[in-house]
């Protein structure tokens, strides 16, 4: 019975919607791939200089015919990312978002990004009022109301489910019914 209560803590572990914290007592390697997790209000390059940021971004080619769907859909989108550098799906989607964004030319500048610690939380409440349950969480507002998110993975693919949200077609993130 121990060994299933310990196998069923891993798992939770494991998955980017654990809101169990990482102590030393169960903490796993992967977590430990960078000796400091970042959490806070963070900027481009803090994840540009970590490993697994370099070879996701250069190793994903956007789809050519939705980049071309979404050349002027994100004019008046602000983006905010809550993401954790802990989490896989994080790592995963997060530069294949960045190589998104590069390749429309999007205006940085209407992006915020933010790391949350393993509660899904930091400690300026930047998530506060978002409901982020699962990372990493893209949320797309246009004059300052939600008009959709992807949750941790996407429905299709990046681009398919940012150009669903950004031209008012139905979606619905991968944890809606």
């Amino acid at each position: 019975m121990r060994k299933v209560i310990s196998l069923l803590s891993l798992l939770t572990i494991l998955a980017c919607s654990s809101t169990v914290p990482v102590t030393a007592e169960n903490s796993l390697d992967h977590h430990q791939e960078q000796t400091t997790d970042l959490v806070g209000q963070i900027d481009r390059q803090a994840l540009s200089d970590l490993s697994w940021y370099k070879k996701n971004y250069s190793s994903y080619t956007p789809e050519q015919t939705s980049l071309e769907a979404l050349q002027d859909s994100l004019n008046d989108i602000e983006i905010k990312v809550f993401m954790g550098t802990w989490c896989h799906d994080s790592k995963r989607e997060t530069p294949r978002l960045f190589k998104i964004l590069d390749k429309l030319n999007y205006n940085l500048s209407s992006l915020s990004l933010v790391a949350l610690d393993y509660s899904k939380s930091t400690p300026d409440g930047f998530e506060d009022g978002l409901d982020i349950q699962r990372t990493p969480t893209f949320v797309f507002f246009k004059n300052g109301e939600e008009v959709g998110r992807i949750v941790e993975t996407p429905r299709e693919s990046l681009e398919q489910d940012i150009l669903k949200i950004v031209t008012s077609q139905e979606y619905k993130h991968s944890y809606q019914d």
